[in-house]
């Protein structure tokens, strides 16, 4: 296989507040094309998460990561070789054989087409699956926007919800356990004739079953030639049951389900660590985003007075992470999908508040944003971002310099009974904090904000803190580890049943 190395060459422009530093000669930076989304996955086992990107209309970009802090663009394989109208895209081991796979969204409006995924052979090789192997998984023509992963049934598999946009219904595909899928039918989720855009698997009541958000363009618009059918416009949280199925039974007038808004982006997290998941969810047309505080999984109130909520923009990409490695989760968004803006950064007040950053090259230049990811790429053990670009801009990367102001951790989970990849899971560490008992609590999943992917990796900054209590990871099955007494700034990795946690090492 041809690669192409370049060393990352870093600029002398850097955020002095908030310790970025532009990478302006990395692969990354320096191919243009009309990118849409960005996903972040280890799939050749090296333990450095290496980029796939997605293009409309051309071919896709694939960089390995080579582990010193810069990637190589990889030109000559079977999954950059053809060219699709890819909207987005995704690592998952979706066979728990141990490597990640890799599925493309693909689909324009204009000519819907069928999805693909290629199985990942080991050995930087790759083969285009076919009906035949994967079963129902790739048999639909649409114009998918983007898909998520999550194990619905709790068998140990990873099924998946496809996001179809434009009057198109959403499929909901069943793994098998055998390496193919069955297209589901039964919960009745996939008859709303929408424009959706992206969806996040979620356990927002923390009962053990995925629920489903769905976030929706909201377009009010009719159906073929009957002007009295009127479409979804309002997003959709979907509760998942003990009867491995879902249903909407959550409540219609909760604001979460109400507010309306043409929203195209959503990221969940726990920004107030109170151990339940919140959403912010990013609107375009200059609407004015959402923050959702949530109620301890009975219910979401909306934030009116805040910074995050107060900014108006054609917000398409969004991340929530912990940027300066303080103990709470920060949140950035990218905007700009029609013409350049300026992208938005939020810092926690530690409260679940915000402040926002106006200063620095990450939020004062002006470009055209899709898709971004928050990724500690060179295991400094700080989160570094990601930009992908349209209309052929290049796209961006900045390189987070904390490391080694405030204290961090990182932890995988590696399924055995339970999906390989990790997730659903549930990570809740614990430590004292002036005297008093402090958590942090993530949920592992991939999708985050429009078209990016993460790797399923809990990041977690703790300041000046010097010693962890506590992790508790909770598995799918409901079954719990604990592991006590821990050091700081270390990379750990959990195998399912196994009494011992690991130090990650390459």
């Amino acid at each position: 296989m041809k690669v192409i190395m370049l060393m990352t060459f870093l600029s002398s422009m850097t955020l002095q507040a908030q310790n970025f530093t532009k990478i302006t000669n990395d692969p990354f930076t320096m191919d243009g094309g009309n990118s849409h989304g960005i996903a972040f996955g280890d799939y050749n086992n090296d333990g450095y998460p290496d980029i796939y990107v997605s293009n409309l209309n051309e071919k896709d970009f694939l960089y390995k990561n080579i582990g010193n802090g810069s990637f190589a663009r990889v030109k000559n394989n079977i999954v950059v070789d053809s060219e699709y109208n890819t909207a987005s895209a995704n690592w998952v081991d979706f066979d728990n054989d141990g490597d990640k796979d890799l599925f493309l969204a693909v689909g324009s409006t204009h000519k819907p087409e069928n999805n693909v995924l290629y199985i990942n052979n080991g050995n930087d090789k790759f083969k285009l699956a076919t009906e035949s192997k994967v079963g129902d998984l790739i048999n639909y023509k649409g114009s998918t926007e983007s898909v998520t992963w999550g194990d619905l049934d709790n068998d140990g598999d990873l099924d998946m919800f496809e996001v179809n946009w434009k009057v198109q219904p959403n499929l909901l595909y069943i793994n098998q356990g055998n390496g193919t899928f069955k297209q589901d039918s039964i919960s009745g989720i996939t008859n709303n004739l929408d424009w959706a855009i992206t969806a996040n698997w979620i356990d927002f009541n923390k009962d053990n079953q995925l629920d489903l958000f769905v976030a929706r363009q909201g377009y009010p618009i009719s159906a073929g030639n009957n002007n009295n059918i009127q479409l979804s416009s309002d997003n959709s949280l979907y509760i998942g049951t003990q009867d491995e199925l879902l249903n909407n039974a959550f409540n219609q007038y909760d604001p979460l389900v109400s507010s309306g808004g043409n929203s195209i982006t959503s990221s969940w997290g726990d920004i107030n660590n109170d151990g339940y998941l919140d959403v912010f969810i990013g609107n375009f047309d200059n609407q004015g985003n959402f923050l959702f505080l949530n109620k301890e999984g009975k219910g979401f109130e909306r934030i009116y007075n805040d910074p995050v909520v107060n900014d108006k923009a054609f917000s398409i990409g969004s991340s929530f992470g912990d940027l300066d490695n303080d103990g709470d989760l920060d949140l950035f968004v990218s905007n700009g999908y029609q013409e350049p803006e300026k992208n938005f950064l939020y810092l926690n007040n530690g409260d679940g508040s915000f402040t926002k950053v106006n200063s620095g090259i990450i939020t004062q230049e002006k470009t055209i944003n899709v898709a971004n990811v928050l990724e500690d790429f060179d295991n400094d053990g700080d989160l570094d971002v990601f930009i992908v670009s349209r209309d052929g801009n290049n796209n961006l990367m900045y390189r987070n310099e904390t490391n080694g102001k405030n204290n961090w951790l990182k932890i995988k989970c590696i399924g055995i009974n339970s999906n390989r990849n990790g997730l659903g899971i549930k990570i809740q560490i614990t430590y004292k904090k002036n005297g008093e008992s402090e958590i942090q609590y993530r949920e592992i999943h991939q999708l985050t904000g429009y078209g990016a992917h993460n790797e399923p990796v809990a990041h977690f900054g703790l300041g000046k803190i010097e010693k962890v209590d506590k992790i508790s990871i909770t598995w799918p099955n409901g079954v719990i580890q604990n592991f006590s007494d821990l050091g700081i700034n270390k990379y750990f990795v959990v195998t399912e049943k196994n009494e011992q946690i690991e130090l990650f090492s390459h």
